[in-house]
């Protein structure tokens, strides 16, 4: 008989996590305890998962609509440390829409130019960060340069001695 499988029972939380609306300014990583074994890791995993899926349905329901292509959940619980994080990546199609959910966040919208060496590309990276509910929210859309402002850049950028923001 496989291990997982010694009882019939459903596998279920010892106790149910309710996700607290007043950790909305904690940080992304939430302490739980030093050189946990195997099961208190999965426990702080399913924990951290939990809490960002909670956060990612909750900004699906009460933002309907803000623009958003794609989301992305990411929890991280480490044995040999006392962190778990918590994480949303939103992309969201155009970088007007990085600057509506940044207004909705109450955050200022970063854009950092990047240039990729290989592909020849430079791309403005608009992003937003944010903290709700103890998830790290990071909203992010790119806007690649036309040929002729790629050109203008990389001429203003060698001008001024400036290096590489990629």
């Amino acid at each position: 008989m496989n291990a997982l499988h010694r009882t019939s029972e459903p596998l279920e939380p010892a106790e149910p996590v309710v996700p607290d609306d007043r950790a909305d300014t904690a940080s992304a990583e939430f302490v739980t305890s030093v050189g946990r074994g195997p099961l208190a890791t999965i426990e702080a995993f399913e924990a951290g998962a939990f809490r960002t899926g909670y956060v990612a349905r909750r900004l699906l329901a009460e933002l309907p609509g803000l623009p958003l292509r794609e989301i992305s959940p990411l929890a991280t619980a480490y044995a040999d440390r006392d962190a778990t994080t918590a994480q949303l990546e939103l992309n969201t199609g155009a970088v007007e829409g990085v600057r509506a959910w940044g207004d909705v966040l109450g955050a200022e919208v970063e854009v950092s130019f990047h240039d990729e060496r290989r592909s020849r590309r430079v791309y403005e990276l608009h992003e937003v960060k944010g903290m709700i509910g103890g998830v790290a929210v990071r909203v992010v859309d790119i806007r690649s340069l036309p040929a002729d402002e790629a050109a203008a850049w990389r001429r203003a950028r060698h001008r001024a001695g400036g290096g590489d923001d990629s």
